[in-house]
């Protein structure tokens, strides 16, 4: 935490620990606490390479300064839209891939057939199905990453 403090130029350990609690999604599923860490699609490869680093070489900042960045993002202003539905099931990846607008910005969005399956009691039945059921909520939960 104190590296992230630092980072983030704050000048609290409370303050951080707030702001960086939003940065980390914490849920109940099948009786088991799990913590679930928000990141865009695009930053994947990204957070990979930095989580390994910091795994293997115990470099911990290019991690922190990457979750400082998306922290840093999700706190400014950005109306995501999502324009005309055009969803799809991406097989390998095992999930459901949508679009919103943010401003000129077209942003791609997904949902993990795990999410559906626990959030939305999906399991069994076709993820499409699932997500088109409950856009509303999945879409107010794009808007809030």
């Amino acid at each position: 935490m104190k590296v992230q403090q630092e980072l983030m130029r704050l000048a609290d350990i409370i303050t951080t620990m707030n702001i960086y609690g939003q940065a980390i999604e914490g849920k109940v599923s099948r009786g088991a606490r799990q913590s679930r860490t928000v990141i865009r699609v695009r930053d994947r490869n990204a957070y990979l390479s930095a989580l390994d680093r910091a795994s293997s070489d115990m470099d911990i900042k290019p991690f922190t300064t990457l979750i400082t960045q998306r922290v840093r993002w999700s706190l400014e202003r950005h109306d995501l839209n999502v324009p005309a539905p055009e969803e799809r099931f991406i097989f390998d990846r095992e999930v459901v891939l949508f679009f919103g607008q943010d401003g000129e910005t077209r942003v791609p969005c997904a949902i993990s057939k795990e999410a559906l399956d626990d959030d939305f009691d999906g399991d069994n039945r076709d993820p499409l199905h699932v997500f088109r059921e409950n856009r509303q909520v999945i879409e107010q939960g794009a808007r809030q990453k």
